[in-house]
């Protein structure tokens, strides 16, 4: 009966090792070098992805600017929602763009002057070959009357 327990045991032992076994780092003779890094704000080379600028310190009837980053070529669609009422703003005018040839696209607008302070939302979607990424970043208005 002894000898059935302690196998049970080393059993048990040997099933919650192997898995991190798993996770333990190995090592190599072979030379390792760093990965390639982006430029800042770029998008990964191969991978059809997207990064959006948020807007942090927007002040109503004052230009603001939103930037996205992604693939060369892929349609670009932003939708801004309003600081506490929720509601989908008709800005910018020109919601629709296509990345230029280094991946980028810009929208720039004045907010409106009756946008209230708080924070929104800025949905940016881009399509490009049948696939689809969208990215969610802070809208948020500082200075407002309202």
């Amino acid at each position: 009966m002894a000898q059935s327990i302690a196998t049970a045991i080393s059993i048990a032992i040997l099933l919650l090792l192997v898995p991190l076994a798993a996770c333990s780092p190995t090592t190599s003779s072979a030379p390792t070098t760093a990965p390639a890094t982006q430029p800042s704000g770029a998008a990964p080379t191969g991978a059809f992805s997207l990064d959006v600028t948020p807007v942090t310190d927007g002040k109503a009837d004052q230009p603001t600017k939103v930037t996205a980053t992604t693939s060369p070529g892929a349609k670009c669609t932003i939708q801004v929602t309003n600081p506490k009422t929720g509601t989908k703003s008709s800005y910018p005018k020109d919601n629709i763009k296509t990345a230029d040839a280094s991946g980028k696209v810009v929208w720039e607008w004045t907010i409106h002057r009756q946008v209230a302070k708080g924070d929104g939302t800025i949905l940016v979607t881009a399509e490009l070959d049948g696939k689809t990424v969208t990215k969610e970043v802070l809208f948020r208005v500082i200075q407002s009357d309202y």
